[in-house]
């Protein structure tokens, strides 16, 4: 009798293990780079400091969101489910979190503000999730303060537990793996679609302020 409950605990053990491995071996990963995106009002930049490869999305400068142009791309969901949208941002710890946007996912504008961890740098932070039908989708960049927005990747995926790597080469495999064609991606500017974050329109409660002017102009 001992035995056998020895060895259920250890079949157990061995099943805790390997399930979670077959689970996320199923999950959908979708990375998105600049060129994925109809820029809208935001400006495709290279030979951006601690951008991948040097490739970023910049938003406006101005500081009038409501004259804004969603960045957009097109996505392939492939299964029903509640997706995660990660997004790679720059932030600096002179004057934090002012060169933020948002992201919208099908008719969700996610609710944190990226851009905002307040660290000298590009760093992940995780924008919320959205229920989505398998079909095509769209994924919106909302730049909401039109200053010094600065994004250089997105993920959406399906695994609530997964985290994007932090180092440039783990990042840029996982690129290789999952990033779609641009072709398959793009949207036209003249026609982007009506869903949560059209032309000009922040995000509902968005109030218009003036971002504080940084301390070091190099910082921006």
């Amino acid at each position: 009798m001992k035995k056998c409950v020895s060895l259920l605990l250890a079949l157990f053990m061995v099943l805790t293990m390997v399930l979670p491995a077959f689970a996320a071996a199923d999950s959908v990963y979708i990375y998105l780079r600049p060129e994925n995106f109809s820029a809208g009002s935001w400006t495709l930049t290279e030979n951006e400091a601690g951008a991948i490869d040097g490739l970023n999305l910049k938003g406006k400068i101005d500081q009038l969101p409501k004259t804004a142009i969603p960045a957009s791309a097109q996505v392939e969901i492939p299964k029903d489910g509640e997706y995660y949208v990660w997004a790679r941002s720059m932030d600096h710890d002179t004057v934090p979190g002012t060169r933020n946007y948002q992201v919208a996912l099908g008719e969700k504008v996610l609710p944190k503000k990226m851009a905002t961890h307040g660290i000298n740098g590009y760093k992940w932070e995780l924008a919320g999730s959205v229920t989505l039908k398998a079909g095509k989708s769209f994924l919106k960049l909302l730049d909401t303060s039109c200053y010094y927005a600065r994004c250089d990747c997105v993920v959406i995926t399906d695994n609530k537990d997964y985290i994007p790597p932090e180092t440039e080469d783990k990042i840029k495999a996982e690129i290789k793996k999952y990033q779609p064609k641009a072709a398959d991606t793009a949207v036209a500017n003249t026609s982007v679609p009506t869903e949560a974050g059209n032309e000009a329109t922040p995000p509902a409660g968005y109030k218009e302020t003036k971002a504080p002017e940084p301390v070091d102009k190099s910082a921006v």
